[in-house]
């Protein structure tokens, strides 16, 4: 089994500083533009930090939690059924704004 990489647990004071400019500022979505934070270890992050995140960054958030793991295969090699519960998660998650 692959080991991901993972982020440092923070204490709560530096994941509620940390969601500031998340929640405020940066972006919670399905691309992955930089190779700085992805996949496992931006869900840990993300799940550090969703109890002090306050937009409705923190919706997406919780939907990302949830489900993109368990819809994510690693080889990146969709089943059909995967793909089109993938889709169906992606047209819930993308559309929520503020």
């Amino acid at each position: 089994m692959k080991r991901y990489r993972e982020t440092e647990l923070l204490v709560p004071v530096m994941a509620a500083y940390i969601a500031g400019p998340v929640d405020g500022e940066g972006t919670v979505t399905l691309t992955r533009p930089h190779r700085e934070v992805s996949s496992r270890q931006a869900l840990s992050l993300l799940g550090q930090i969703a109890p002090y995140m306050r937009s409705y960054k923190s919706e997406r958030v919780r939907l990302a939690l949830r489900y993109y793991v368990g819809l994510t295969p690693r080889n990146g090699k969709y089943r059909p059924d995967i793909r089109k519960a993938r889709d169906e998660f992606e047209a819930r998650l993308l559309p929520i704004r503020a």
